[in-house]
């Protein structure tokens, strides 16, 4: 078992977050780029959790076999930004791993 930050590693390479902090909510959004391409977006999860944001992306992009990055967006701020549209699996990968409640994430789209 390893700890990076607030995040700790077991054995099968699994990560939990260690200490929660709730005071906010997350969004998930989609853009639509071309016809039949979206980006999934995630804005103020900094707000409710605290969080490595290289391992949260190894961590998607591996099990959801996407491409991700970290940007500043012009209207939403600090984004997590993936390719395709992924909300949902986001959003039970949030509630299964961060143990965030479902009133505190915010699908839209």
């Amino acid at each position: 078992m390893s700890i990076t930050g607030n995040i700790i590693f077991n054995d099968n390479n699994n990560f939990f977050l260690k200490d929660n902090i709730v005071n906010g909510k997350v969004h998930i959004r989609i853009n639509q780029r071309k016809s039949n391409k979206y980006i999934t977006i995630i804005q103020d999860l900094e707000l409710l959790i605290s969080f490595d944001e290289k391992d949260l992306l190894k961590y998607i992009k591996t099990n959801l076999n996407c491409n991700g990055n970290v940007t500043n967006h012009k209207e939403y701020g600090k984004i997590l930004q993936f390719q395709g549209d992924k909300r949902y699996e986001i959003k039970k990968i949030l509630l299964d791993i961060y143990n965030i409640s479902e009133s505190n994430i915010k699908v839209h789209g």
